[in-house]
């Protein structure tokens, strides 16, 4: 799929999300652009509470049909730990043909990471996993904050009980 990827990303100048994020093609960026990621957004914010929700909207555009295209994301640390990976098709969501615009919107009931700042993976794939229309490597992040102060990847809501 990397070979494939490679082949078909375009030389094209560096551009900007609607929302300011700068896009590198072969840096940040890759893929054939059949169908391209205009924006991700954050709601509430890309600042948020360890357990609290986040919703992820990615906004795409597509000139021609696209036959059910594969969405996947990955949450990483600063120092690249994988915290979260997954994509449509794992999750049995299977996504009608796509053309023009669209948005597709991920939502996270609570978060249970701990304080840091997280990169984000956000990519669009061929049906087969054969190549990515567009992927974003680290373009966006987010923060969490929390008042625990946990070594870890995880902040899972517990308590402690003695038990005599």
């Amino acid at each position: 799929m990397q070979t494939q990827t490679q082949q078909r990303t375009p030389h094209k100048p560096t551009q900007m999300t609607a929302s300011g994020v700068e896009l590198r093609m072969n840096e940040n960026r890759f893929g054939s652009l059949e169908v391209e990621i205009t924006d991700v957004i954050f709601l509430p914010d890309d600042e948020i509470n360890s357990g609290d929700s986040l919703s992820l909207i990615i906004e795409y555009f597509s000139n021609k049909a696209i036959d059910s295209p594969i969405f996947s994301i990955t949450i990483n640390t600063f120092d690249n730990q994988k915290c979260l990976d997954i994509n449509t098709i794992d999750m049995g969501v299977l996504l009608p043909n796509t053309q023009g615009k669209g948005q597709i919107k991920l939502d996270f009931d609570r978060l249970d990471l701990t304080s840091g700042e997280y990169l984000l993976d956000i990519g669009i794939y061929e049906q087969n996993w054969a190549y990515a229309y567009d992927y974003h490597l680290q373009a966006y992040s987010f923060k969490v904050r929390s008042l625990q102060n946990n070594k870890g990847i995880l902040n899972p809501p517990l308590r402690w009980n003695f038990i005599q």
